[in-house]
């Protein structure tokens, strides 16, 4: 109970703002979201654009702290006092369209002429979809990819990654090599700079997909045998016997971080572009992770979804057309460079591919990346299974042990155990 009122005390201290003048007397719709103070800042714009654009309907824009967000969201949800229009994190959505929570699409789809899903990368579609039906429109969409640090490049004396990808040479092979390179210490062996940074999942995954591999087959976690194995083994050498990246202890603090300028090439999504060129001290680019024969890439968004209790569905629904319309897109993802367009017309258009005088200026592997992706296995027991995974995994990648193979069994194992036990049980 004690804790009950302390949310309830939470939500009265976040924020609502209103995107149009209170003396309105028309259709009223609210919008929930999370995100930096810039894409904020243009989320607010857009609330007020489509409210002058769609006389009758305004918009009341809920700005939410991103480390509040989904607990609000959920109690919102079930207290049945849930906003029009919401942004779900994918890793949230499969448990939260099983329960009911949103409105089917279909309709409005099939009714609005303006409306295409061709128009979208059918990545970007797939994850809003939920037996067979459309409840979810993708935003801030994307893939990870390598941001490498051209200083440290020149340094080493190595040309740019990019230059490899376009002659077909961008290797795991490769990889390492140019991360022994940027690899330096001192005189007295103490570590200047590392060469590589791959974080834990879904990063782990994206890796096992170049590979050629999958994560779960049949219902069931994947990941002992095959690609996917030789995936995890070559990231803990990367690790442990090449010593190209920073260990548990010399992460602490972000002391070898790529932001800082101490390490040459990291996996990451493309929406962490704004923060590079606004914390960035060093020259930087991006080029696409290398794809084994067979292999893909790994591709994630958020949705834009909602309520299934919403009053207002028709004006609901146009102002989800509009935030995933072109001029959204373009604002968003041409401007800001916020994440990747879900929008066909707007990532080939000669304005996302032309990157002005910031970094990145390889907009192409940006576009190639979404091209070769396939979609995480995303389910409403993926938080259970992955944090049981990631458990077990974490002594491989602290370095308690380096029995690969054994320690990835044992953690596929428990992951399974989990999902063997029906859901809410």
């Amino acid at each position: 109970m004690v804790a009950g009122r302390r949310w309830v005390g939470l939500l009265g201290l976040l924020p609502l703002v209103a995107c149009v003048p209170d003396d309105f007397h028309g259709t009223e719709i609210r919008y929930m979201a999370w995100g930096n103070p810039q894409q904020l800042k243009l989320e607010k714009q857009f609330c007020e654009e489509f409210s002058q654009s769609h006389p009758g309907i305004r918009v009341k824009f809920i700005q939410t702290p991103s480390s509040a967000y989904h607990y609000k969201m959920v109690l919102m949800l079930a207290s049945h006092t849930a906003p029009d229009v919401m942004r779900v994190d994918h890793y949230d959505f499969p448990a939260l369209v099983a329960k009911d929570y949103f409105y089917p699409l279909d309709d409005l789809i099939r009714k609005d002429p303006e409306y295409k899903l061709s128009d979208y990368f059918p990545g970007a579609m797939e994850e809003g979809r939920y037996r067979g039906k459309m409840y979810g429109l993708s935003v801030l969409f994307g893939a990870p990819i390598i941001y490498y640090n051209k200083d440290l490049l020149a340094k080493a004396n190595l040309e740019e990654p990019y230059n490899l990808w376009k002659r077909g040479e961008w290797t795991w092979d490769a990889y390492l090599r140019y991360a022994q390179a940027m690899t330096t210490k001192d005189g007295q062996g103490k570590p200047l700079t590392f060469g590589s940074w791959i974080n834990s999942l879904p990063f782990q995954c994206a890796v096992a997909y170049t590979f050629g591999g999958s994560i779960m087959r049949d219902g069931k976690v994947d990941f002992a045998e095959g690609p996917q194995l030789e995936a995890l083994r070559f990231l803990h050498d990367l690790r442990f016997k090449y010593k190209v990246e920073p260990n548990a202890s010399q992460s602490v603090n972000s002391m070898f971080s790529f932001d800082g300028g101490k390490t040459g090439m990291e996996v990451e999504w493309m929406g962490i572009t704004p923060r590079l060129r606004d914390t960035a001290k060093f020259d930087w680019d991006c080029c696409p992770m290398p794809i084994k024969p067979g292999g893909t890439t790994l591709v994630k968004g958020n949705q834009l979804v909602m309520s299934g209790e919403s009053r207002h569905p028709e004006a609901a629904w146009e102002f989800m057309k509009f935030m995933t319309g072109k001029r959204a897109e373009e604002k968003l993802y041409v401007q800001l460079r916020r994440c990747f367009p879900t929008r066909k017309d707007v990532a080939y258009s000669p304005e996302f591919l032309a990157s002005g005088d910031k970094p990145p200026h390889h907009l192409d592997a940006f576009i190639f990346s979404v091209e070769k992706g396939r979609t995480l296995p995303i389910t409403s027991r993926w938080a259970e299974w992955t944090t049981e995974f990631n458990g077990a995994l974490e002594p491989l990648f602290n370095g308690t042990t380096h029995e690969v193979d054994q320690t990835v069994a044992e953690a596929q194992r428990r992951a399974n155990e989990v999902l063997a036990v029906r859901e809410g049980l």
